[in-house]
């Protein structure tokens, strides 16, 4: 395209109107008024029992589940570092929805089941029940180290992007946004959550849909826009290279990416928590099963904004002129550029781009919330009454919403913020992953070989990560130009260079590490865990399968195999649990996990015969106080029963 005109950031800011403005105030108090509504819907007198908090009772419906799901992966720095992605290397990008046809059936048939039919509250209370409480507490602290940092990044990342276009100064776009997050979701806990999640994610694909439908509409429609793209050398789908070292390869973007993702899916509490909030095992596969399609439809639209920027600025690049400071800021700078004219769809626009940075964060906040109250506080201060739980879970939530927006300033200093979110999650993700799947698919594994396989996992995996962040090894990407600019910019730059990242050199060892793609890192780290951790439980003392206790462990042949005959799937059984007595501690944390549930899991089955009720004199004392608290049973009383009071009559108070 020639004669491309780009607008000033002054010009940007005088086009978004009140009318955008407007969009934008009704959605985020839409977003607060569903969280504060669920919170105070909840429980009775207004007020949430600490179950609720923690997992809805158990009672959430699938579908808005599984969008809330989805809503917590997906994260504003994803969809404007996509398109980014797009316009900058290409499409090559987009293969990577193979691997989520991998990470969800494992998710949903091999990792979340064991979660699920052990009734824990957190991933990491699986870890004690596993292994051993230090593993417990290694696993919460890399955590909690991850998720404040990853929530640094998604405050920081739409914060800066959307500075350039609204004017908002970019802090006070941060705090608006830890704002809004920490109110709803210290207050109203993860049913609050999970449905302003689906608000605000319903918001984010309309946003797109709106973008997308209208700026291939400019820019000469979908062909128009893919020719431009192939004489751009932007349509990739061949890179088949075997090298661990090409930034993106068909190999990366499906096993890689698929460990890479399945990290997420499988150890992270923010994704974990959501299946444990539906009322069945089914309902519980169907929310994982959900995010196929969702995942697929966001990276569609999300690659597709790429290639619309790219036909507007293949010949006028806005980074090469210096219109913008960073790559993840081209998409909003499209729509203010392009799109603005039509009324509402900017606001339209930058109301997508905070909500998917007000799901991921409040996501984020709560998950951690969270883990702090059940895998420390209780563990350290046992006994804890409901209603002082509940208050301490108000207060977690409040402090790492401040927290999140405090880190902000530690995110302004990691430079490319997409790359520090990489780093960040496969630095510690990889080694959580890889200690995770030792525990759930090798009954072995003792604490001891975990252990050593965790920490040696997580020494090597934070060497690569960190080291490829500081030394920044990325790749030649194919050239950008600014010869279709008026003259005033040409002089800007050189445009017969191509847009390059330093490229990478050989010389040492280090550079060799450092040079390995991010989609490989996580895969790295999970293959270290096993290869340390299975031979070093072995040598000391590895676990005997008979005394363990089944629910721990997944059938993984049984499961991906069911039309074996017995006979081949026996022996991977390994003779599992055929001895095993629950210890103390796995008994008191099913009894806890019970009485957490609901009234109908607190009270032990009844007989509904009038008669056997009236023999059981504390059992009904028991019962009375339970149902309704603060009223007085006299068992010195004669009990008086109604024949006609049924038993359907006594389930209608159970």
């Amino acid at each position: 395209m020639d004669n491309v005109t780009l607008r000033s950031s002054a010009e940007l800011v005088a086009r978004f109107t009140p009318y955008d403005y407007a969009v934008f105030v009704c959605a985020l108090l839409g977003s607060g008024a569903i969280g504060l509504y669920q919170a105070f819907a909840g429980g009775s007198g207004g007020s949430q029992s600490l179950q609720e908090m923690l997992t809805g009772g158990r009672q959430l419906p699938p579908v808005p589940v599984g969008t809330s799901l989805m809503a917590s992966f997906i994260s504003a720095a994803y969809l404007l570092g996509n398109a980014s992605e797009i316009y900058t290397d290409g499409t090559m990008y987009f293969m990577v929805f193979l691997s989520y046809f991998l990470v969800i059936p494992v998710t949903a048939h091999l990792y979340m089941p064991v979660y699920y039919n052990l009734n824990v509250c957190t991933a990491y209370e699986y870890l004690e029940l596993r292994f051993n409480r230090p593993i417990r507490f290694i696993a919460v602290a890399m955590f909690t180290v991850q998720m404040a940092l990853y929530l640094s990044v998604s405050l920081y990342a739409p914060a800066l992007a959307l500075s350039k276009v609204m004017g908002m100064p970019l802090w006070a776009a941060v705090a608006l946004i830890g704002i809004v997050c920490t109110v709803y979701t210290s207050i109203g806990g993860i049913k609050a959550v999970v449905y302003t999640d689906t608000f605000q994610c319903v918001v984010m694909v309309i946003a797109f849909i709106v973008v997308v439908s209208m700026g291939f509409q400019e820019v000469g429609g979908f062909e128009n826009a893919w020719n431009i793209a192939k004489q751009g050398g932007r349509v990739v789908f061949n890179s088949a290279s075997s090298k661990l070292n090409v930034r993106h390869t068909i190999w990366g973007l499906i096993i890689g990416a698929w460990f890479a993702n399945s990290a997420s899916y499988t150890t992270n509490q923010m994704m974990v928590l959501r299946y444990l909030t539906v009322k069945t095992l089914t309902r519980a596969k169907i929310v994982v099963w959900l995010n196929l399609p969702y995942l697929c439809l966001i990276l569609l639209l999300s690659c597709l904004s790429g290639l619309m920027i790219y036909a507007r600025y293949a010949t006028c690049d806005p980074l090469l002129t210096k219109r913008i400071d960073t790559t993840d800021q081209l998409l909003p700078y499209f729509v203010m550029d392009v799109l603005a004219d039509t009324t509402g769809v900017a606001g339209v626009f930058v109301t997508g781009i905070f909500m998917a940075s007000l799901s991921s964060v409040s996501s984020g906040i709560n998950a951690l919330a969270t883990v702090f109250y059940v895998d420390v506080i209780a563990i350290l201060r046992p006994g804890i009454k409901e209603s002082t739980g509940s208050h301490i879970m108000v207060a977690l939530g409040v402090f790492f919403g401040i927290l999140s927006i405090a880190l902000v300033a530690v995110a302004e200093q990691l430079g490319d913020v997409l790359a520090a979110q990489s780093a960040i999650n496969s630095g510690l993700g990889g080694p959580l992953l890889g200690l995770f799947s030792m525990g759930v698919f090798i009954p072995h594994v003792s604490s001891k070989g975990a252990m050593l396989g965790l920490l040696t996992s997580l020494g090597i995996s934070l060497w690569i990560s960190i080291g490829s962040l500081v030394n920044s090894p990325t790749y030649p990407s194919p050239p950008l130009s600014v010869d279709g600019c008026p003259a005033l910019y040409r002089n800007v730059t050189n445009s017969s260079e191509p847009y390059i990242h330093p490229i990478i050199t050989e010389e040492n060892v280090g550079d060799g590490v450092y040079s390995l793609s991010y989609l490989w890192q996580t895969l790295v780290a999970f293959l270290v865990s096993f290869v340390v951790g299975i031979p070093a439980s072995f040598y000391a003392t590895a676990n005997d399968p008979k005394k363990m206790n089944p629910k721990l462990i997944c059938p993984i042949v049984d499961v991906l195999f069911p039309y074996l005959p017995d006979r081949f799937r026996r022996p991977f059984r390994f003779n599992l649990g055929e001895d095993y007595v629950a210890p103390q501690l796995e008994q008191q944390s099913q009894r806890r996990s019970q009485s957490q549930t609901s009234v109908k899991t607190t009270v032990p089955p009844i007989d509904r015969d009038p008669k056997i009720l009236g023999q059981n004199v504390s059992y009904i004392q028991a019962l009375t106080e339970k149902l309704f608290p603060g009223a007085a049973f006299h068992p010195e009383e004669p009990l008086r029963y109604d024949s006609t009071f049924t038993a359907s009559q006594y389930s209608s108070h159970l």
